[in-house]
């Protein structure tokens, strides 16, 4: 599947697949194909369509994949039988990860998403269904969490709006409470009196409810105490022996409170070694196991004092919480799945889950460099300069095919540095280059000298110094000088105003605008001679035009003529579309306004071609590296702009009704824009008037700085040094001189 900036777009076929493994050896033991679809949603970058978590009660294995479907399989890998629940509506960068539980015969989901969120229960030996409740809430990740107590047995789930206690016989509701934050995915926990139920997006919340509650006991004094401060986004929390212990949203600051009271025993700390974690706490043994986004897992002690045991490290990436069995450790790396037993392990293998055949020995790929990790190599890599043979640009995909079409063996090992390289460095900030570099580095063995670094707090360092290639487009001569006038009306003759007239020069490739006066008249004066055409644009009417028009004329009439359908329709401006666009307050509104989002994707006539799921997620993800959403707006933003942009929403839009003709201040300006060339349409970023008259642009997608000389038209381009890219902003110094800086290649 097409895979942009880690999100993947459903746009083929996949194997939803279950697998069984020897937990002595790793082995294989049998593998199963649940289903081949293509998903209707996406999925969250750092997951896949697989992320719920399999269940067993011993009897039969439970395995859901969300939209794909339920699937129950004996303990052989015999399907017993599969269950269509329908599609989800949850977003194409965010994807489903509710887990199945099951308890008495009984299979429990829970679907909170943004469309008609449910929750409901089948028979584990048939898959028939027991009960379906509706819910009202958005958005939610959180398993349930099944408690058997007193005379019933209660199916726990937190939500944005509502924690609820359902009957597990009947689905009918025992008690609620609000108080949690958004997004919720935090699993709840009990000691069999309480249960504890928290969130950690777009605010904090911690809520310790009675499981002996009955009815809504949101802000009652039933509630036996709760926190706002430091609770977890993604991670669930641990209680052991009495003690709460969780994080802080996705970082890496760990709190303990004594569950009973809420009184904090260790305040919110630091752990060493550690900076983002997805996976939730495990303990066993009076110790604690967490484990990091960046493949080092802490052992601390089980105690009201923070205690660091031990420190180990992988070279993976985990997401997945660790499960623990007898004295074994599995941890599902993004690479691996790692079994981890105490004592010494002399006969460690890699097992491919494709073949039982003899294990081999784990070997590093990077053996050849030596003791340096992964982590090291790419970060030496990085330091490199670009090969002087590469000519970046539009010549970038030329030269990678070429070196490939030989490359052998050391295709694969650009492929596997690559994907290290994509995995250790998610945002780097020039994946072309970054590309380049590796492969250079495989196809030298590594010979060429690295890049010098600056050192101390000098001045920036200067990379080179070079002369730029430089095309010169004279101005054509002016010529005789005089004007252009008429008359603007409608087609009963009355005059209008507030209408833009435009005259193009197209020997020139320049354009003035006015516009009309009340009394319908315009005038354009300061033109030169040559062959005009004239256009008279206002929305709500369709364009009038006038050709082969001769310097000096000055009876010009054009009449216009409503625009209705279709043609009114296509003059909808962006403008116009982001009203239908909601938010949450007038303030989320305007803070997306404000953002490079707005103008790069929203703000521009771009809606009306319909964007893939994926194209708005990465046009979001990269225009906020520039300028920060709100938080919240930025987790649900794509999924609306969707929702309202797409062809059966945008039918449905009420009919567009064009604003009054402008009038005032604006009607008495003059608008002179000259074109820079086809080959420089659409991506002008930045503009500067520099000391000498002359107006300098920067364009961020063809890497030309340009100069345009307003009185004589003459155009000069100068194209950036090779490996320069992403031309961003211009600003002259004191001294006159005109500074760029470079987004993509992070330079000035």
């Amino acid at each position: 599947p097409e895979r942009v900036f880690g999100i993947k777009h459903p746009n083929t076929k996949y194997s939803f697949v279950v697998l069984c493994l020897d937990r002595k050896t790793g082995k294989e033991i049998w593998r199963r194909a649940a289903t081949d679809l293509v998903p209707h949603e996406g999925h969250h970058k750092d997951n896949s369509f697989a992320s719920a978590s399999p269940f067993t009660d011993g009897k039969r294995l439970y395995c859901w994949f969300g939209s794909a479907g339920l699937y129950c399989f004996d303990l052989d890998g015999n399907k017993l039988w599969s269950k269509d629940l329908g599609r989800a509506k949850v977003g194409a960068s965010l994807g489903e990860g509710c887990s199945p539980v099951v308890h008495d015969g009984k299979v429990v989901i829970l679907r909170d998403n943004q469309g008609q969120s449910t929750i409901e229960a089948l028979d584990a030996a048939s898959g028939d269904p027991l009960w379906k409740k509706e819910r009202d809430e958005p958005n939610g990740w959180s398993t349930p969490l099944i408690v058997p107590y007193q005379e019933k047995t209660q199916v726990i789930t937190c939500g944005h709006n509502l924690i609820r206690s359902y009957d597990l016989e009947n689905g009918s509701i025992i008690w609620q409470c609000g108080g949690l934050s958004q997004n919720t995915i935090p699993c709840p926990v009990t000691d069999g009196e309480r249960v504890y139920c928290m969130s950690g997006y777009s605010g904090y919340s911690l809520l310790a409810l009675p499981l002996s509650a009955k009815g809504d006991i949101t802000g009652s004094e039933e509630i036996v105490w709760s926190k706002s401060k430091n609770t977890p986004y993604i991670p669930s929390p641990i209680l052991y022996d009495g003690m709460l212990g969780f994080l802080k949203s996705n970082q890496s600051l760990y709190s303990v409170l004594d569950a009973k009271t809420g009184n904090e025993l260790i305040g919110s700390t630091r752990l060493p070694s550690i900076a983002n974690v997805y996976s939730s706490p495990v303990g066993a043994a009076g110790r604690l196991y967490l484990t990091g986004r960046n493949g080092v897992t802490l052992v601390l002690k089980r105690g009201k004092e923070f205690e660091v045991l031990a420190t180990n490290k992988l070279d993976d990436e985990f997401r997945a919480s660790a499960a623990l069995v007898g004295k074994q450790m599995l941890l599902r790396g993004s690479q691996y799945l790692y079994c981890i037993e105490e004592g010494a392990t002399p006969n460690k293998q890699e097992v491919s889950s494709k073949a039982v055949a003899g294990p081999k020995k784990i070997s590093s790929k990077a053996k050849a460099e030596g003791d340096k990790s992964k982590r090291e190599l790419l970060e030496v890599i990085a330091r490199r300069e670009l090969p002087k043979d590469y000519p970046g640009g539009k010549g970038h995909q030329a030269f990678v095919d070429k070196w490939f079409k030989t490359a052998g063996a050391k295709g694969a090992e650009v492929g596997q540095l690559w994907e290290e390289q994509e995995r250790l460095f998610p945002d780097m900030k020039n994946r072309g280059e970054s590309f380049i570099k590796i492969l250079d580095y495989v196809r030298t063995k590594g010979n060429k000298a690295k890049a010098a670094r600056p050192t101390g707090n000098a001045n920036p360092h200067i990379k080179r110094k070079v002369q730029a290639e430089i095309r010169r487009e004279p101005g054509k001569p002016l010529g005789k000088t005089g004007a252009l006038s008429g008359r603007i009306q409608d087609l009963a003759g009355k005059a209008m105003s507030g209408v833009m007239v435009s005259v193009f020069d197209d020997s020139r490739r320049q354009s003035t605008s006015v516009f009309s006066q009340p009394d319908g008249s315009f005038r354009i004066e300061g033109l030169h001679e040559s062959n005009f055409k004239i256009r008279a644009r206002l929305l709500g009417q369709q364009d009038g035009w006038v050709e082969n028009v001769t310097l000096g004329k000055d009876s010009i009439v054009i009449k216009m003529s409503p625009a209705t359908g279709e043609d009114l329709e296509e003059q909808r401006p962006a403008s116009d579309a982001f009203g239908q666009l909601s938010f949450d307050s007038p303030r989320d509104r305007l803070n997306f306004k404000m953002m490079c989002a707005y103008c790069h994707q929203i703000g521009t006539v771009g809606f009306r071609t319909p964007e893939r799921p994926v194209d708005w997620e990465t046009m979001i993800r990269r225009m906020d590296g520039f300028g920060g959403l709100y938080p919240h707006t930025k987790e649900t933003i794509t999924q609306r702009i969707i929702d309202t942009y797409k062809d059966d929403a945008v039918k449905s839009w009420p009919a567009y009704v064009p604003p009054p003709a402008p009038s005032g201040m604006v009607t008495k300006a003059k608008i002179t824009a000259w074109e820079m060339g086809e080959p420089f349409k659409g991506s002008f970023h930045d503009l500067e008037v520099g000391d000498d008259g002359l107006a300098y642009v920067v364009h961020i997608g063809k890497q030309y700085t340009a100069t345009l000389d307003p009185e004589t038209g003459e155009r000069i381009y100068y194209r950036l040094p090779r490996g320069s890219h992403g031309p961003h902003s211009i600003e002259p110094d004191n001294d006159g001189e005109m500074w760029l800086t470079l987004c993509v290649s992070g330079e000035m």
